[in-house]
């Protein structure tokens, strides 16, 4: 029988609205439980859907897989980071080159989001991987000016130039810690709004994400069990 955690209750003899529990939302009623799986604890706030950057939610249905994914993955390898590293960047090392932030090629990598926030299909999300920091403000943990502009330099750079699409087109944007999914390694996320399919595969090499290889996994198992 699979370890699973209570829900919070004061009382045990109270009747629980299990309804209302969110580890019940993205499923049907008869799978309704009191109880969650531990890869569904620790969820943070925005993934329930409390707050507000934060306001970015994923699709219910991917959700529940990341959950899981994420879950699975860290019984095999440990941490998140070593996955991404090793089996995502196929980085050796994160060690920075030690030239100025996005000069050296080495020392960053674009690829598609593996877990991809809930937008609307002409919206592509991809994440920059990098192995230097990107200094930010102790006191607010905003990016400084600084970090900004090479940030803006880059992404006009990369996905503006010669073959892009306009500026108009891209928004980027950095998780402060308390909404980071991977701590260890730092990245930021850009969305490209209507961007062709080819520029978006020229960037990522071609890469594809988790959710979709995993969503095409589960389509197969459900063939083959038919």
């Amino acid at each position: 029988m699979p370890e699973s955690v209570p829900a919070p209750s004061g009382n045990e003899s109270e009747e629980v609205d299990t309804s209302s529990l969110f580890w019940n939302v993205t499923i049907s009623q008869k799978r309704w439980t009191r109880e969650h799986h531990p890869y569904l604890a620790n969820m943070s706030d925005k993934d329930k859907g409390k707050n507000q950057l934060e306001r970015f939610q994923r699709l219910p249905s991917d959700l529940r897989r990341y959950l899981k994914f994420i879950y699975d993955l860290r019984k095999q390898y440990g941490s998140v980071l070593g996955f991404i590293q090793h089996e995502r960047l196929h980085w050796h090392d994160v060690i920075p080159s030690g030239e100025p932030p996005f000069a050296n090629s080495s020392d960053y990598k674009i690829l598609c989001n593996d877990w991809p926030y809930a937008l609307e299909p002409s919206i592509v999300h991809l994440v920059v991987w990098v192995k230097f920091e990107l200094e930010s403000d102790e006191t607010t943990d905003y990016l400084t000016p600084g970090a900004r502009q090479q940030i803006e330099d880059f992404v006009s750079r990369a996905f503006c130039g010669e073959g892009g699409i306009s500026r108009e087109q891209v928004i980027w944007f950095k998780n402060g810690q308390t909404l980071k999914s991977v701590h260890a390694l730092e990245h930021i996320h850009v969305l490209l709004y209507q961007a062709p399919m080819e520029m978006v595969e020229r960037l990522t090499e071609g890469d594809k994400p988790m959710s979709t290889i995993r969503a095409e996994e589960e389509e197969e198992e459900k063939e083959r069990s038919l």
